[in-house]
This record gives C-alpha cells, structure tokens and sequence, in this order.
C-alpha cells in the first residue's frame, strides 16, 4: 500500500517528494502584499494591515470582534485570563489535543480536568455531562468541583483536524452550569456546522495561523467573539495593558506583549482571501484519499452530513493497533511524513491534570495516522 500511496501522491501533486504532512500555501500575491507592508515601514504592530485583518477575518466568520494575537496558544492564554480563570480555578477539555491547549491553561494556574472525545476526535458530550454531574455543585450560581472546592470557571473543546465538536450539546451543558466556553479552533477556520463557523458557538473562539495551518501569516492567532466587553478586556490585555495617550506609558494592569506584527497580518490578508478556494481544494484531495483507500479496506476518518470541514488533515484509521509505528516507520522511509497524533496530556506528565475518561482517546492515539494533506497549487 505504501509504494501506491506514494505513487498516488506523485500523480496529485505532480511532484516526488518528500511530502510533508501540510505545508503552507505561498503565491505571488503573498509575497506582494507582504512587500507592501515592508514598503510602508509599518512592520510591527503600527499601521493597517492589522485593522485590515481583523474586519476581514471577523467578517468572514461571523462574529461582532476580532482580536490578533502572536500565536493560538497566546490566544488561549488570554481567553482563559478574560474570563477569569486563576490559580483558584478549574478548567475543562479534553486529554486529546495539541499540548498549546493544556500550556495556556497552565499558564494561568488553573487545574485542569480532561474528559473524552467522540468519534470526530473532538470533545464528548456525554463524557462532559457526566464529569459535571459527578463532580459539579453550584453555589451562589457557580459552578465548583465539590472536592478541590475550585471554582470551574472554563470549557475548552477542541475542533480537532478541522472537524467541529458538537457544540449545540457542549454549550447546553455549560449554560447549565454557567461555565464559559472557549473553543480551541486553531484547525479549523473555514469549518462550520449547520451554517455557523467553528470559533463562533462559545464566548470566544481561538484560531492559529501557524505555518501549517490552512492560511498562516508565519505565526499568529486570533480570538472572536461577540461579546463587546471580553473584546474591550482581550484588546486591551493584548497590547500590554496601556492606556491610551498621545505620548505617556501608563499601564493599569498586568498585560501581555501578544500583539500581532503588521507584516505577519499582511500576509493574513491576502491569505484569508484565498481560503474557500484550498478548503475546496483540500476537499478534493479528501476524496480522492476515500477512494484509493477503500481499495485497501483502510477506513479515512471522515465528517458527519452537517458539517462544512475545512479538511485540514486527513488521517487512517487502522483496525490492528499493532501496525501503526510500521506504518509510520516505513512511510517516512518512502518520503511519505506521516505522522501520529499528538501524545495525550495525561501521558507527558508535565501539567496538574486530572483526567476524568479517555478510552477514546486512547483507542484513536493507538490507531490514528496522519498523511500529506497540503493544498495543490492553485491558479487565482
């Protein structure tokens, strides 16, 4: 199967390889909108380019506010801050998922809890629902974990390889309980379910532009949201909380230095305009994958019927758990970078987790590999 995959992608992408798992896509209206910010000397957080990005991306997903950050981990960190989570808090999401996720909890103090996911990879209802009801008591209208006594401040489900968590249930639990969500949405800008996009369900929505996501402006993120105050409170913590003045440095609070360069958001823009063309492209690589490896009786994990992917990875699912480290092995060795999904935060033992189920996670990480899921090169 290996030499035919390899084969398979030679004919795709009309190139031998190596083939990584997702590199960005790079044209010359890139590099053109990237030297026009050079030319402007507004480099750095000054200028437009900034302002540009954020309406364009807020008015593409659909949300009130936008706000650019350096990273999707920096935008986790202060979505966590914004909504009040401390050292004294409890934070919710789930053991399968890119480290970033656990780290910004971390950074804020917080214990964190992780619950299952689904068949989608992303954060399990039902998992959720029943770690609430073991563990949760409201008093005064908040929610604590009757044991630690920690206030459970947040929920971070996560929209994992471009899939959207099913966030209709996720977010009647929570109101439930009156639990914020922050939706780690770095993998899926572009994905929606029935007609609204991920990022936009929860109280704020956390997107990464890193090099190998979808679009990327080099490094970079952003958070949504609807909520004017969080925005006004995000914005303002973002840029190192200072107050505005001609020329004074006034600063009332502890803020962070997370602002997003304007050169990295001039490649942004011309990026997000380019990104319904490679979700469609990314589409038909993910159908010609369910047929060449449905030859193989190898099952692709795939999407359900309300949901719009944006089809950023595609992985395989093996039946024999034993296989998956061959595989890998010998894909690579063909120029094939495939690799397996991230260790589960349980395992690497360097957060205060507890976690409450993870038998899914277990069974995917055993018998999940990714493959070469970069767009093909468009004419635009």
């Amino acid at each position: 199967m290996i030499k035919e995959l390899k084969n398979f992608l030679t004919e795709h992408y009309q190139e031998k390889g190596p083939f990584p798992l997702h590199r960005p896509y790079l044209s010359k209206k890139d590099e053109d909108s990237v030297l026009e910010c050079i030319r402007s000397n507004f480099i750095s957080s000054a200028g437009g380019a900034v302002d540009r990005f954020e309406l364009n991306l807020k008015e593409y997903v659909g949300s009130k506010y936008c706000i650019s950050v350096s990273n999707g981990t920096s935008g986790l960190h202060l979505s966590c801050v914004a909504v009040g989570v401390d050292g004294l808090s409890e934070v919710i999401t789930q053991d399968l998922t890119f480290v970033g996720t656990c780290n910004a909890i971390s950074y804020t103090g917080a214990n964190i809890v992780t619950v299952d996911v689904d068949k989608n990879l992303c954060m399990c209802p039902r998992s959720l629902e029943k770690y609430l009801k073991e563990s949760a008591i409201i008093k005064n209208g908040k929610p604590f974990n009757k044991y630690s006594g920690r206030e459970i401040k947040a929920c971070i489900p996560v929209h994992v390889f471009g899939a959207v968590a099913q966030m209709k249930k996720i977010i009647e639990i929570c109101n439930a309980y009156n639990i914020s969500i922050i939706e780690d949405a770095a993998e899926s800008l572009g994905s929606s379910c029935s007609s609204k996009m991920s990022g936009t369900f929860g109280d704020l929505g956390v997107f990464s532009f890193n090099g190998n996501k979808i679009i990327s402006t080099g490094g970079g993120g952003a958070i949504v949201t609807d909520n004017e105050i969080l925005a006004t409170k995000l914005k303002h913590l973002s840029t190192t909380a200072k107050k505005q003045h001609p020329y004074e440095y006034v600063h009332d609070a502890v803020g962070y230095n997370y602002r997003l360069p304007s050169i990295s958001a001039s490649l942004g823009i011309s990026q997000l305009g380019i990104i319904e063309n490679l979700i469609e492209n990314k589409k038909n690589l993910h159908l010609k994958y369910l047929e060449f490896f449905n030859q193989f009786n190898v099952n692709l994990l795939t999407y359900p019927e309300s949901q719009r992917p944006n089809y950023w990875l595609n992985s395989i699912i093996l039946k024999d758990m034993s296989m998956k480290d061959k595989l890998i092995k010998e894909m690579n060795e063909y120029g094939i970078l495939a690799r397996p999904l991230w260790m589960l935060m349980s395992s690497l033992k360097i957060h205060d987790l507890k976690v409450f189920e993870n038998k899914n996670s277990k069974y995917y990480f055993d018998r999940i590999i990714n493959i070469p899921s970069s767009a093909q090169w468009l004419e635009y």
